[in-house]
């Protein structure tokens, strides 16, 4: 967490997690408009390829349980307040066709239905994050995992809404020079009036 502006309480939850740790970090932002807690987290993936062995049933089990977690400690830390913004790789996401999958859809419900806004779903036709044609995702699908969600303010309040990251590097491969991203993901940058 980055912030031109004085940051004041921090603190960070380290959520279950079986593979790889994952946590949840605060931080309250001091604003002319008044303090703002935000929250950064990156969420499990489902991991096909990996079979599971934690102590929830299944990856999509685990990942539903560090949401609940994550839930229950924003409003902890925040006494309910509603001037709160949680942004990372949830790795989940609606469906949207026809360009868009789905990944973990009840997960990000929970988040929904917890009252926070998605200000980059609110776009017409929103570009991909986890992207089938990125060379470095391997993925044949195309999702939007990765999120800047508001609470306390419609999707629609936010004054700029766009995709980031989506810059090339030249990197030398097997067979000569190649235009690669420069991550798996494309950020989400969201403006917001406080």
């Amino acid at each position: 967490l980055l912030s031109r502006l004085p940051l004041e309480d921090q603190d960070h939850l380290a959520l279950d997690s079986f593979f790889t740790q994952r946590a949840v970090l605060w931080q309250q932002v001091l604003t002319d408009g008044g303090p703002v807690h935000v929250f950064c987290t990156h969420l499990n993936a489902t991991l096909a390829e990996v079979p599971y062995g934690g102590a929830f049933e299944s990856w999509e089990a685990e990942q539903a349980h560090q949401a609940d977690q994550l839930l229950a400690w924003m409003e902890d830390r925040t006494g309910g307040a509603q001037d709160r913004i949680l942004l990372g790789d949830m790795n989940s996401g609606p469906a949207m066709p026809p360009e868009l999958t789905g990944e973990a859809e009840e997960v990000f419900a929970k988040l929904t239905d917890a009252g926070l806004t998605a200000p980059y779903l609110a776009l017409d036709a929103p570009p991909c994050t986890w992207c089938a044609d990125n060379p470095l995702t391997g993925s044949e699908d195309s999702h939007v995992i990765d999120h800047v969600l508001l609470d306390g303010a419609p999707a629609d309040a936010a004054a700029e809404v766009r995709r980031i990251v989506t810059e090339t590097i030249s990197v030398e491969g097997v067979d000569g020079p190649e235009e690669i991203p420069l991550s798996d993901h494309y950020g989400v940058s969201v403006t917001v009036g406080l």
